[in-house]
């Protein structure tokens, strides 16, 4: 671990750098990889500001923190540092466990892939139920009151009794019906 203390409106002391080194070796369990910290010590009139950046391999974190005692103030910041350490090892555990998840979910879906989906055209996808009926030849009168007993039902294919043709009976908006009659 690299640490650099610049002290600013202020006589540097040993003291000091010693304090803020032996504060910053604490935050060392926390990371492992190649640590490199810049502290800046300095006092504006009662203002006593300790401000750290933190670079450990592809993250940076910066703190800052004002009290009216420099000891103090390398506490606080020290404490601040500590937290966001912890919540961005926190974040970045997080992270990893939710890409295997994904990863996992991903494999699952390429194990149950079926090679017969890639050939079916979209619009074939699209039609979520298929049913299969027996087209019986009836006359308009008894299609309008199978209709009616069946309030849920919309439309009814039938067979015209009369001309022996296919014919599509329909519910409208303003309760009445419609009668679609095909040509061969």
């Amino acid at each position: 671990m690299r640490v650099s203390v610049t002290f600013r409106h202020m006589e540097p002391t040993e003291a000091i750098k010693e304090y803020t080194e032996s504060k910053l070796a604490k935050v060392k369990r926390y990371i492992d990889e190649p640590i490199e910290a810049n502290v800046v010590l300095e006092v504006e009139k009662y203002r006593h500001i300790a401000e750290v950046t933190l670079n450990a391999g592809r993250s940076v974190i910066n703190c800052t923190e004002e009290t009216s005692d420099i000891y103090s103030a390398i506490d606080k910041v020290m404490d601040k540092l500590e937290r966001q350490i912890k919540k961005h090892k926190a974040k970045a555990r997080s992270k990893k466990g939710r890409m295997k998840v994904e990863r996992e979910a991903y494999q699952m879906m390429a194990d149950n892939y079926d090679s017969g989906d890639e050939a079916q055209p979209d619009w074939e996808r699209r039609i979520a139920i298929t049913e299969s009926t027996q087209i019986k030849p009836i006359g308009l009168q008894e299609a309008v009151l199978m209709l009616e007993g069946n309030p849920s039902q919309d439309f009814l294919v039938f067979t015209n009794s009369d001309s022996n043709q296919i014919n599509v009976m329909y519910r409208r908006k303003d309760g009445d019906y419609g009668l679609i009659e095909t040509r061969k």
